[in-house]
Formats: structure tokens, C-alpha cells, sequence
């Protein structure tokens, strides 16, 4: 059985992350996909929505 995969918008809602926010921290390697589809979008697992909702934590407390 493997682990469910969402697709970028998909993690944006569930981590109230922006999608525009998710790639840059894509692009900085702080929160890289795990996979991408063959139509090269991004796939991410579960733990990748704690660690987005850990980032939005972080930035309101600034």
C-alpha cells in the first residue's frame, strides 16, 4: 500500500500555505515534493502538510 500523495493546491488548503509560498520553499529546498507526476507536478506525502503547517506557525509568530 503507499502513502496518499497530494498535489500542491491540495496542501496548500490542508496547511493554509500559499501555493506560491510552497514553491518558493520548494525552490530553497525547505520543503521539497516527493515526487512529481510525469506532467512534472509536485506530489506531496503527509508529512509534508506537518512540516507546512509548521512553517505557517513559525512565520505568525514573527
Amino acid at each position: 500500500m503507499s502513502a496518499q500523495r497530494w498535489k500542491i493546491g491540495e496542501l496548500a488548503r490542508r496547511t493554509g500555505v500559499t501555493i506560491r509560498a510552497l514553491h518558493h520553499y520548494d525552490e530553497i529546498g525547505l520543503l521539497q515534493p516527493a515526487s512529481r507526476t510525469e506532467s512534472n507536478y509536485r506530489q506531496y506525502r503527509e508529512m509534508g502538510e506537518y512540516i507546512g503547517r509548521a512553517i505557517r506557525a513559525h512565520d505568525s509568530t514573527d
